[in-house]
Parts: C-alpha cells; sequence; structure tokens
C-alpha cells in the first residue's frame, strides 16, 4: 500500500504525541510505503521552521523525527503536471499521487478532502485511513 502523509499530518505527528501514537499502526505494517517527493520533504522543513514552531520542537527532535520515518519512505521523482487543487500549493501531492500510484493520501486539508478520489488514490483524514485499517 502507498501512501502520502501530507506536510500537515507530518507536523501535526511531530508535534502531538497522541497523533504519533496513532502513526504506529503505518510504521510497523511492512506493506505500507510512505511515498515523498522533494516538494513534500522541502515544505514539510519550511514549515517546521516558522517562528511559530520554534519554542515547540527543537532541530534535533525535527532530525529524529525524520530519520524514524526515512526507513518507510518511498523518494518519488515528480514526472506528471496536475492542475487541480483549489489551492494550487497543493497540486504536487496530486502529482505525487499520480506518479507514485499512491492508494491513500491522508490530509487535514479541506480543499483536498473535498476532491474525495483522484484517479486511484482516495484522499482521507488519517482517522478514516485508520479506521479503513482496522476493518481489513
Amino acid at each position: 500500500m502507498n501512501i502520502i502523509l501530507d506536510t500537515n499530518v507530518l507536523i501535526s505527528a511531530l508535534l502531538g504525541k497522541n497523533l504519533r501514537e496513532r502513526l504506529e499502526p503505518i510504521m510497523v505494517d511492512p506493506e505500507i510505503r510512505l511515498l515523498v517527493c522533494t516538494q513534500l520533504l522541502d515544505e514539510f522543513m519550511e514549515v517546521i521552521q516558522r517562528p511559530k514552531f520554534e519554542h515547540l520542537v527543537s532541530k534535533t527532535q525535527i532530525t529524529t523525527y525524520l530519520d524514524f520515518l526515512h526507513p518507510k519512505f518511498e523518494h518519488i521523482e515528480l514526472v506528471s503536471n496536475v492542475s487541480l487543487c483549489r489551492d494550487k500549493e497543493d497540486d504536487f501531492l496530486l502529482t505525487l499521487a499520480r506518479d507514485g500510484k499512491a492508494t491513500y493520501l491522508i490530509t487535514g486539508d479541506k480543499d483536498l478532502i473535498t476532491i474525495d478520489t483522484f484517479e486511484q488514490t482516495r484522499i482521507v483524514t488519517l482517522t478514516e485511513f485508520l479506521q479503513h485499517i482496522i476493518s481489513l
């Protein structure tokens, strides 16, 4: 199963213990791969280093977190050009979904969630995704 964790999910998981624990089923399942691309990792680093997060997370915590996630990462080189999102800055996530043949895009972004399905990719919240895994 190929999944994408949107930047908002990655950051929320880093900052909140409860969400980090909720990611555990993804991390321990050998059938799940986390699709990433340069744009996703760059966006994560740009957002997490904003002043509003300075007092919440250290550079060491960020590095440790990425090292923890890294074994699950499958880096995808984006070749498609998708232009579908209301917020054009999110189009790279749909491109990653297409090029990586993602099963799920997990996000908290309402603009993406309203799309629901893009080609073969279901767009869901983390709660919806975890409920699906439990029902399998």
